[in-house]
């Protein structure tokens, strides 16, 4: 019962710290967090300039770590970026490359 009191310590502890950076978006805020605790992940997809990597930047903060942005246009494979590519379609083990 007291790991459940420290994580919903934890959870409004962190909701109030980006909650101070990243104003209006309670839901955004609630969803990012949920994925978190729950070891998931989230895709923040939003047109320009609604402060999609000021809420990440400000959640790495106050989880004491840092934050790296990657940008994609319509035209970039998230494979890009991690560095992995088949090396034919016949073959479907895949090496490491740079990305």
């Amino acid at each position: 019962m007291e790991e459940k009191a420290n994580t919903a310590e934890l959870y409004q502890k962190l909701n109030e710290r980006v909650g101070k950076v990243i104003l209006g978006k309670e839901d955004t805020v609630r969803n990012v967090l949920c994925a978190l605790f729950s070891g998931g992940h989230i895709l923040l997809e939003d047109v320009p300039g609604t402060g999609k990597t000021s809420l990440v930047r400000a959640l790495a903060a106050a989880l004491g770590g840092a934050c790296k942005r990657v940008q994609f246009t319509p035209d970039l494979l998230p494979l890009l970026h991690l560095g992995w590519r088949a090396e034919s379609p016949s073959i479907p083990i895949s090496r490491p490359s740079d990305g």
